[in-house]
């Protein structure tokens, strides 16, 4: 997952086209479930057995010579607390190279004790087309 904005929504398809930050023209239309909103998920929201967005890896665009973080599909299996009182979260990749996933490098099959800012939910189309202004 590559960070985007969206750029219009097909209530027909369910698909969305996206500009990508880094400026990629390929792979605009994504459908609606593969869209995450970028923003930090409310805590009550995030809980063993939810399905995230986890940063693993960095890239630098061809296109426009930035960098980003690769994001990717995770399922949380463990939370908590830090010495601190920071709630922690733990899971894995929800595919794999058996599922057609690219393994990049930086590739591993756990994430572990990620702080909530650094991970990502899904949000239903409404608060999609609400965030992005569509």
């Amino acid at each position: 997952f590559f960070k985007a904005h969206i750029n219009r929504f097909d209530s027909k398809t369910r698909t969305f086209t996206v500009d990508f930050d880094d400026g990629d023209k390929t792979n605009r239309e994504q459908p609606f479930d593969l869209v995450y909103p970028d923003r930090i998920p409310e805590a009550d929201v995030v809980a063993v057995g939810s399905l995230v967005l986890f940063p693993q890896g960095e890239y630098i665009s061809n296109v426009q010579n930035e960098s980003g973080r690769f994001w990717h599909q995770g399922i949380v299996t463990r939370m908590e607390e830090s010495p601190s009182g920071c709630r922690l979260y733990s899971g894995h990749h929800t595919k794999g190279k058996a599922d057609g996933k690219r393994i990049l490098k930086s590739y591993e099959y756990e994430f572990q004790d990620l702080p909530l800012k650094d991970l990502r939910v899904a949000g239903n189309v409404l608060d999609l087309l609400e965030a992005y202004q569509v």
